[in-house]
C-alpha cells in the first residue's frame, strides 16, 4: 500500500522527537525534531502486506445484534451501554 493518501499518526516523545506510525501497518515510519522533517520518510513508506494482514485479522466486526444479559430470573435483555 503506497502513502499517498494516509494521514500519519504523530506523536511527541519525551525526548521532544516526533514519531510517525502508519496508521494501516502501524510500523514507525520516522522521527525528526519536527513533523516538517517527516514528510519525505512518509511520502516513501510502503507498508509490510505481512503486518498490514496480520492487524486486519484483529480487527473486530461490528455487532449485528444488541448482547443480550442473562438474569436470575431466566429472561434475558439488551445490556445498556453508557
Amino acid at each position: 500500500m503506497s502513502s499517498e493518501r494516509m494521514d500519519f499518526n504523530h506523536r511527541k516523545t519525551e525526548d521532544g522527537t516526533v514519531c510517525s506510525a502508519c496508521p494501516q501497518c502501524f510500523a514507525i515510519v520516522a522521527s525528526g525534531t519536527s513533523e516538517v522533517d517527516l514528510v519525505s520518510k512518509e511520502a516513501q513508506h510502503h507498508c509490510d502486506p505481512f503486518l498490514v494482514a496480520y492487524y486486519a485479522f484483529f480487527k473486530k466486526e461490528p455487532q449485528s445484534e444488541p448482547k443480550l444479559e442473562q438474569f436470575s430470573d431466566g429472561k434475558k435483555r439488551r445490556l445498556r451501554i453508557s
